[in-house]
């Protein structure tokens, strides 16, 4: 069996960052919006500024020289922004990136299924899940609105 994320088993594995609260920007656990479950993480935007961090990520042990797959589910309503989020696994050791998806889509989309590969290297003891955000490359000012969902995230080793 795979190494589950328990991102929607109580959030309580999860690091919601307390470094960054933009006023318009909210984090929550929803019961309606999921996959499967009882729960789903959706981010609020609306930010008429700039946003220079999300903040949310999760902390997963690993093993060395290991290929994993990282699967999740995305869905987005209402999502404008030059630049949207997307997710990042990085080396928790030194916060290299080993893998990361596309950005969310804009406007409406139903949930999608997000899949990354990637390969543990000789000393990786953990990885950090992160949702994160690009600066928007033609301007400091980068406004975002509208919502995201995350849900069912799962990481195990390939067979």
């Amino acid at each position: 069996m795979g190494r589950l994320l328990p991102v929607f088993r109580g959030l309580a594995a999860v690091q919601v960052g307390r470094r960054y609260h933009h006023p318009t920007s909210r984090r929550h656990r929803r019961v309606r919006d999921r996959v499967r479950g009882s729960r789903s993480l959706r981010v609020y935007f609306q930010v008429r500024s700039h946003v220079d961090t999300i903040n949310v990520s999760q902390l997963v042990p690993v093993n060395a020289n290991t290929e994993y797959d990282f699967e999740c589910y995305l869905k987005t309503e209402k999502l404008e922004s030059a630049e949207t989020p997307v997710i990042l696994i990085v080396n928790a050791g030194d916060d290299k990136a080993l893998t990361g998806s596309t950005p969310a889509p804009s406007g409406n989309s139903d949930w999608q299924r997000i899949f990354l590969s990637f390969k543990t290297g000789e000393k990786t003891e953990a990885v950090k899940v992160k949702m994160v955000r690009n600066s928007c490359a033609d301007s400091p000012v980068c406004p975002i609105f509208g919502t995201v969902w995350y849900d069912d995230f799962d990481l195990k080793p390939r067979k």
